[in-house]
């Protein structure tokens, strides 16, 4: 398949979705739901789609990276979580994730199907309460699709399919609650997490560690073979950075400031990290590859996610420069140390759980109320709480993420028994679930 028609199916999807979200915004407006629409809302409807573009750039990378024989199933079994992901999420998933009482361990039903947001502005800063879910639902939605790269090639899609109900329900929403949605940990600790360090990255790679961790090594072959098509990986990875400007500008649910902040952070991040995987790459292997450079973009990207909007634009190429250092670390830690004990087949440990977990740690140290955050870090005068709260989160998070997952899905194995063996991995489960070949 060409790439002009790649971009012809991608295009009018995104146009799709942009005239959907905007019309049913203008529909709750006639109904009533709201006066007018402000510019925070149209703001956020906008970075809902772009969030929602990332879906696909993931796919593509993804799919890139892996051998041919398994594009399709890694863009089907990307489609089902995403879907199952929706549906709990709009059932209940975000009822239990912002609704309920302080300090508790999941929130209640009080927003079963999203029904009673339609009419309350006082949910979500500001915004509409019913536009801050689907916000929300994008983060989710994301989030449940990164983990099954760290399984790739060797979990049944009936398996992925009973994870992609589990998770969002019994992972996701709870963490959710007590990171953002007032349960215990927000309401014990000062956490300062401006766009998911905790609930979208570290609960991402600990969930990808565990399923790697299950679903146990491929064949030597198979793990040292060549990414099959190294421009969709470059392709997957500029529309993650697109959306990613949705992701992190969008979570201060406002305009003016939060956001062009936002995305400049985040762009100083990218670059600067991308530049330190690129330099390591060349002293170590006296190579630079389109590879290294998309992962170098994505370490920045996740390292500068909890603390975009609160730091200056010299902290976030500092973080960057740190964020590429560390991943580019753990990625040889996995793929060359540990490399006949883990298989994380696309770095979602080295890159979303290692660049949540100490990006989470070093906002606590960079953060300034000058630039909104409630308050400052370590480093401009701020108390030892943030620290304190920022690393217990990290760690609750981490734990109850691999625990949680590992216990889906041992569970979901029962169900529909999801290893694959050896010489089904090597086929390809393209051919063998799916019947179909990518490039036919």
């Amino acid at each position: 398949m060409s790439y002009f028609r790649i971009a012809m199916y991608l295009l009018p999807a995104l146009a799709a979705s942009l005239i959907v979200i905007l019309g049913a915004t203008s529909v709750s407006a006639a109904a009533g739901a709201y006066e007018t629409i402000g510019s925070g809302d149209i703001w956020v409807v906008v970075a809902s789609v772009l969030v929602f573009l990332m879906i696909p750039g993931l796919a593509l990378f993804y799919g890139g990276l892996l051998r041919k024989e398994s594009m399709v199933s890694i863009l089907v079994q990307t489609t089902i979580v995403v879907i199952m992901s929706a549906v709990v999420w709009i059932v209940c998933g975000y009822s239990l994730a912002f609704s309920g009482g302080e300090g508790g361990i999941i929130g209640d039903l009080d927003y079963l199907f999203l029904d009673e947001l339609i009419d309350d502005m006082a949910a979500g800063g500001g915004v509409d309460s019913l536009l801050f879910a689907v916000f929300q639902m994008k983060f989710v939605l994301i989030t449940a699709a990164i983990i099954i790269g760290a399984c790739a090639e060797r979990i049944r899609f009936k398996t992925i399919a009973v994870l992609a109900v589990l998770w969002p329900l019994l992972v996701y929403a709870p963490a959710c609650h007590w990171v953002w949605g007032g349960g215990f940990l927000a309401d014990s600790f000062t956490i300062v997490d401006y766009a998911g360090g905790t609930v979208v990255h570290t609960l991402a790679g600990m969930s990808g560690l565990a399923l790697a961790v299950f679903a146990g090594l491929r064949a030597k072959k198979i793990r040292e073979s060549q990414p099959h098509n190294v421009p969709l990986v470059y392709l997957g990875v500029f529309l993650l950075w697109v959306g990613w400007y949705g992701f992190n500008g969008g979570s201060g649910l406002g305009t003016g400031g939060t956001i062009v902040r936002s995305i400049v952070t985040t762009t100083g991040s990218a670059v600067a990290a991308t530049f330190v995987w690129m330099a390591a790459e060349y002293y170590f292997k006296k190579q630079i590859t389109v590879i290294g450079v998309g992962t170098g973009i994505l370490a920045g990207l996740v390292f500068i996610t909890p603390m975009a909007a609160y730091v200056s634009v010299s902290t976030s190429i500092a973080v960057g420069i740190i964020g590429g250092a560390i991943c580019y670390g753990f990625s040889h830690l996995i793929h060359v140390t540990l490399k006949n004990r883990i298989d994380d087949a696309l770095d979602v440990f080295a890159v979303h759980g290692v660049g949540g977990i100490f990006g989470t740690i070093l906002t606590a140290l960079f953060v300034q109320e000058i630039y909104g955050s409630p308050v400052d870090g370590l480093l401009y005068g701020g108390s030892a709480d943030v620290l304190i709260g920022n690393c217990v989160a990290v760690a609750v998070c981490a734990v109850f993420a691999f625990a949680a997952t590992y216990a889906i899905i041992f569970l979901a194995n029962l169900i529909f028994p999801g290893k694959l063996s050896e010489k089904e991995i090597e086929e390809g489960q393209d051919l063998l679930e799916h019947h179909e070949d990518a490039y036919s």
